[in-house]
């Protein structure tokens, strides 16, 4: 059957559920040859500040095609146990999107916390939006609205993108780092133009395993095993 014609019959019939199959990132095999983590945790991505958590980085992405007769917690508990498989610290599922058609998408990004944690956050488009206190990146000049350009000579542009084949060099430097080195920052200013400044790397603390399960493991699902369990994102109370 040619794609064009799966396509139409996705569009025509009920489908359940499709997915495409995990997708490697540049970064995949850095990532699987790392220990598998005490557990794996499950997070809707709009229920968390993800600046509070440490610095994660992607190394895959899962896809999954369905219609409303499934639930996306049943998808998520699917990206759960493929994150498991792929030893991911964090599965971060997207908020699902419906299509013209009636269809429903969503993806998972599997992640690995990263080694160290440079003291600060940046958004899609490389725009600094947190700072974090214990840093001396703002003692030393760093402002949240600054973007980045560079670490140590490594481009970020269009690199916060885990799609992007570009980001592998970043990942790798992030994944190079230790808590304790210093890094040179390159940035951009409104009204001031281009700024150098350097940065102690910080500790990268999992502080995502106090998080509380994003969705219920399910009677009927697969038991984890005594090494995993999914948990995710909304707060305790």
């Amino acid at each position: 059957m040619n794609r064009r014609l799966s396509v139409l019959l996705l569009a025509c019939f009920p489908v359940g559920c499709v997915y495409t199959g995990v997708e490697r990132l540049p970064f995949y095999d850095k990532a699987l040859v790392q220990p598998a983590p005490a557990k794996t945790k499950l997070i809707y991505e709009e229920l968390v500040d993800w600046s509070s958590l440490p610095l994660l980085i992607p190394f895959a992405i899962d896809r999954a095609t369905y219609d409303s007769w499934t639930g996306r917690e049943e998808i998520a508990q699917r990206y759960w146990k493929h994150g498991i498989k792929e030893k991911a610290d964090v599965v971060r599922v997207s908020i699902p999107e419906r299509k013209p058609n009636g269809l429903i998408i969503s993806n998972a990004l599997f992640c690995r916390v990263a080694p160290c944690d440079p003291g600060f956050r940046v958004d899609s488009t490389g725009t600094i939006i947190s700072i974090n206190r214990s840093s001396n990146a703002r003692q030393n000049g760093l402002l949240e609205g600054d973007k980045l350009v560079s670490i140590d000579g490594v481009s970020l542009e269009t690199c916060v993108d885990a799609m992007n084949p570009a980001c592998f060099q970043y990942q790798m430097k992030l994944h190079s780092l230790k808590p304790g080195d210093e890094i040179t920052l390159v940035c951009v200013r409104s009204g001031t133009g281009r700024l150098e400044t350097k940065v102690k790397c910080l500790e990268n603390p999992p502080t995502h395993l106090d998080v509380a399960d994003s969705i219920p493991w399910e009677p009927d699902s697969p038991e984890p095993t005594d090494q995993q369990s999914a948990a995710g994102s909304r707060p305790r109370r």
